[in-house]
């Protein structure tokens, strides 16, 4: 949790603008790949050792899983920001050489051409507009107090927390129901665990190639009520007595719809907010993993009170609730749509050279009239 928050900031910064939805989600992939190892040692450990659940058996499991996080924790000392502060100076130094900026003494001289004063203020306007992807581009106007360029983060940061909140009360639970309601085995469970991690991996990259045709944020959340559907459907077929491999296939479709669309939500945040925020909102995505024990708590008195269907729904309806922000962000908030990130210094040239353009029409006509 320590170094979550450096780690994304620098990934973040690493990334070209325009494609940080498809390196989030590479990125996401890799780390559910990686974690179908945990359950696939603890299936070798529970057939090895013996197929029960018992305190001794699961203490090695887990001690199993401690041993193989070091190599992880060793790849930390080798991780520098240098490259990126390179990359971003070299960056900058290019486009200071390439699209040098228009001073105000230039502007003045511009708009007092009596030839171009119509059409110059405009292209200074379109210019201006044409801001640096780290600048967001935002409504002006301020909704419930937030900033307009602060819109689409806080409320995206907002649906994540919540989203994690309502995810923690339940996903310690699910083994649980695995084991006493539906009595499973624990290598059932295990291979429960490794196709939903492997279907999350693919669901992400499909989530990932739509986004671009609809966008990021209206297809997380299609994902979003799609999930919450089939958590509904898993309560209702375990109501009505169906058998234990129709709700394990609703349980991996509910799992890998809800959290398919996570790099999609991060690749957003850090597209609208200044590259030396970065870290600070990076940190909001730490708490949201750190909120699971405290959501977990709440879990278990709800547990304890109705049962863990009724935990269950609860979760079901808390993450529909999560989603309001995101429908706020779309309403209030101005998205940015990832295909024209990366156009945005094509853009800048092209406006500056229809301004260099207009300077030299501007001089010959000048000139052409003293001759006269």
């Amino acid at each position: 949790g320590i170094s979550y928050t450096s780690v994304s900031a620098m990934f973040a910064d690493s990334i070209p603008d325009g494609d940080r939805s498809a390196y989030f989600t590479q990125r996401q992939i890799t780390q559910l790949l990686g974690n179908t190892v945990g359950p696939t040692v603890a299936y070798i450990m529970f057939t090895t050792l013996g197929d029960v659940w018992t305190k001794q058996e699961c203490a090695e499991v887990m001690q199993a899983g401690q041993i193989l996080s070091i190599p992880a924790l060793l790849l930390l000392h080798f991780i520098k920001d240098d490259y990126c502060m390179k990359q971003t100076d070299e960056e900058n130094q290019s486009c200071d050489e390439e699209n040098p900026t228009t001073t105000e003494s230039e502007r003045d001289d511009m708009l007092t051409s009596d030839d171009e004063v119509e059409d110059i203020p405009l292209i200074l306007h379109n210019a201006e507009l044409s801001t640096s992807p780290s600048s967001p581009q935002t409504k002006t106007s301020s909704f419930l107090c937030i900033p307009g360029r602060r819109i689409v983060p806080v409320f995206v940061v907002t649906a994540d927390v919540l989203g994690g909140l309502a995810a923690g009360m339940s996903v310690r639970y699910f083994p649980i129901f695995f084991l006493e309601n539906l009595k499973m085995r624990p290598d059932q469970v295990q291979i429960i665990f490794i196709v939903t991690m492997l279907s999350m991996a693919i669901t992400s990259r499909v989530v990932q190639w739509v986004s671009t045709r609809i966008g990021r944020l209206q297809i997380t959340l299609l994902m979003k009520y799609s999930g919450v559907s089939m958590l509904f459907a898993m309560i209702y077929t375990f109501n009505q007595g169906r058998s234990y491999k129709v709700i394990c296939v609703l349980f991996i479709l509910r799992t890998s719809l809800m959290n398919g669309p996570g790099a999609l939500t991060r690749s957003v945040v850090m597209d609208h907010v200044p590259t030396e925020e970065r870290a600070k909102w990076s940190s909001l995505e730490s708490v949201n993993m750190f909120s699971w024990a405290g959501s977990a708590a709440l879990g278990g008195i709800l547990v304890d009170m109705k049962g863990i269907l009724f935990n269950f729904k609860t979760t079901a309806l808390c993450q529909l609730i999560a989603t309001i922000p995101l429908i706020l962000a779309l309403t209030f908030g101005s998205v940015k749509n990832e295909n024209e990130l990366g156009h945005g210094n094509e853009n800048e040239l092209e406006d500056d050279a229809i301004i260099d353009t207009d300077n030299n029409s501007s001089s010959d006509n000048s000139d052409g009239s003293n001759t006269n």
